[in-house]
């Protein structure tokens, strides 16, 4: 039975996630903990993952702005055996692009890859577990430094390399997340509110025009919803953000 619903989840969101599209935005991540921490063997506590996030809209705060594009996210998993885990990411940028309509401005990024840190840990109420509830709290941080250009647009118009100078962009993303998981015979839904921070420093030369700025998010406070079937040894998720965001992910988690 088990293996049956790895084939169905895997082909549902193989299909999904091939046709999705869009901004990238921080995913929610489950402690391992949610079921009983105590029961995770020393030998058991490392778990890897493979996640594609996307999302149709990221609107920022200043100059009519939007970032879009793709990200695929590897990571690395570490159960404490107290409640608390820990990872690192990495991820390659696909197609971002980050447009600026007060400046009639395109910029489209190289591919490039992020780093990231986070956490996550597991509030224990003894009246909550006796009813399969566990509250949580995921907290995480990326970012990807010194950003290459792939073209630059100004005006509908492709501007040619020779007047395109001193370019510098940075952006960084950092997430807190509070939410409740209950687990059921099949899977473990959850559900709850973050807030979500996007920051991209920009400086870039055209023409002798210079375009510099900061922006960030327009909207920081958001709410998830999602899903993990659990299996021996592997997790297929799906989730979805909203206010903030209009965001979806797909991920796999894998225990050797």
């Amino acid at each position: 039975m088990k293996k049956i619903w790895l084939v169905i989840m895997g082909v549902i969101l193989g299909v999904f996630c091939r046709n999705i599209n869009g901004v990238y935005s921080a995913p929610i991540d489950l402690p391992r903990g949610l079921q009983d921490v105590k029961k995770i063997p020393d030998s058991q506590r490392l778990m890897f993952g493979l996640e594609l996030d996307a999302i149709s809209e990221r609107k920022m705060e200043h100059f009519n702005a939007e970032l879009k594009g793709n990200i695929i996210t590897a990571k690395a998993f570490y159960s404490t055996g107290y409640g608390i885990d820990f990872y690192g990411l990495i991820g390659r940028t696909q197609g971002f692009e980050y447009k600026i309509d007060d400046l009639d401005l395109v910029c489209k990024w190289d591919d490039d890859y992020m780093l990231g840190l986070g956490m996550n840990m597991v509030i224990f109420i003894p009246v909550l577990q006796e009813n399969m509830i566990w509250p949580f709290i995921d907290l995480k941080y990326r970012a990807i430094k010194d950003v290459d250009y792939d073209s630059i647009n100004v005006g509908g118009a492709a501007a040619q390399a020779n007047v395109v100078n001193n370019i510098s962009t940075d952006w960084w993303e950092r997430q807190l997340s509070l939410g409740i998981a209950k687990k059921y015979e099949m899977l473990i839904a959850y559900t709850g509110i973050k807030y979500s921070d996007v920051h991209i420093a920009c400086d870039v030369d055209v023409g002798g025009v210079n375009y510099k700025g900061y922006n960030d998010a327009d909207y920081n406070y958001g709410i998830f919803i999602g899903c993990m079937v659990p299996m021996e040894k592997v997790k297929i998720g799906l989730e979805v953000r909203l206010v903030d965001e209009q965001a979806v992910t797909c991920k796999v988690h894998y225990q050797f």
